[in-house]
């Protein structure tokens, strides 16, 4: 369940963002969605998606770990990717 965020004014009369973690539910939910339809647009291929989004190598670099559900090939064509863009 994605709860909404609040905002409370502190004694110093600064606003403080409550429900960091529903924050970012909501902006993991928009990221998910948007890959969901740029998929449902424009095929299967993981080149169109990575370079929509912007990765850069060293993105890539960081997060392919993470990542280990992907396909072999899809790992393998983002590599490819990113050797041809040196």
């Amino acid at each position: 369940m994605i709860t909404d965020t609040k905002t409370t004014k502190k004694s110093n009369g600064t606003n403080t963002m409550l429900g960091t973690v529903a924050k970012h539910q909501l902006e993991l939910a928009i990221a998910q969605l948007t890959g969901w339809n740029h998929a449902k647009m424009y095929g299967d291929r993981i080149i169109d998606l990575i370079e929509s989004m912007g990765l850069k190598k060293e993105e890539w670099k960081k997060i392919r770990k993470e990542v280990e559900w992907l396909k072999e090939s899809d790992r393998a064509e983002i590599e490819a990717h990113f050797r041809k863009r040196q």
